[in-house]
């Protein structure tokens, strides 16, 4: 991504409505259906800024995964650099079975498709 697309899409996911809504339902689902106990691990793969982990801090214990320095870079600006680990979808950087909810907000429409696309749809 260039720097001013990186930029754009990173305003853009932190403010624009449709992202806030989305985190928003994806956050009530999880309360509802998939709480996390104290302690039980969510991951946010393609994470890129790491607004989702950030809002998911309160749930248990909140880390994402992004591939792009970009989106790290964007990640420390958001104050979630803390949270966040370089890795891909295909390799994540956890032990299997260790994440007790795995979100992909927006890493799934932006993994090319073959090794990632699978491994976020197994």
């Amino acid at each position: 991504m260039r720097r001013e697309e990186t930029e754009r899409y990173f305003m853009i996911e932190q403010g624009h409505w449709c992202n806030q809504g989305r985190r928003a339902v994806v956050r009530a689902w999880i309360r509802r259906c998939r709480p996390l106990a104290p302690g039980e691990v969510h991951v946010d793969v393609g994470a890129f800024a790491g607004v989702m982990v950030l809002e998911m801090s309160g749930e248990g214990l909140s880390f994402g995964v992004e591939p792009s320095p970009e989106g790290l870079a964007m990640a420390r600006r958001a104050g979630a650099a803390s949270r966040l680990v370089r890795g891909r979808a295909e390799d994540l950087p956890l032990a299997d079975h260790s994440a007790a909810v795995v979100t992909c907000m927006d890493g799934y429409q932006m993994a090319r498709h073959g090794r990632a696309g699978a491994a976020l749809t197994t």
